[in-house]
């Protein structure tokens, strides 16, 4: 079993991905660590790592796939609430003056 092929399947990977596929823990990591000296998989930060792209050398993770990794749900959650809030604003706004511009044109009409 080459471990960089199956690795390959998950952009971002940690221990846990690569423990499922030996069994012992040990084993696991020695060849994990085989790979990164080899500059086949590259360390994104503590327990958190992504493979190295043969055609191109940069990394098989995009930056969103990173972050994802990286930042918690809830915290993504809440830019998505916030920015569907403020589209709320200004459709609102949208409205208003959609409303000013009517009264405008009527008051001109007298």
């Amino acid at each position: 079993m080459n471990l960089y092929y199956e690795l390959l399947q998950y952009p971002v990977f940690s221990m846990k991905e690569v423990n499922a596929l030996y069994s012992s823990e040990r084993t696991a990591r020695a060849a994990l660590e085989k790979l990164l000296k080899k500059n086949m998989v590259v360390k994104i930060r503590n327990k958190l790592y992504t493979c190295v792209s043969g055609e191109n050398g940069g990394p098989v993770a995009n930056k969103f796939q990173i972050a994802s990794a990286i930042t918690p749900l809830s915290i993504m959650e809440l830019s998505i609430r916030f920015i569907m809030r403020f589209m709320s604003v200004l459709r609102h706004v949208s409205m208003i003056l959609n409303l000013m511009d009517t009264h405008i044109i009527i008051s001109e009409s007298r």
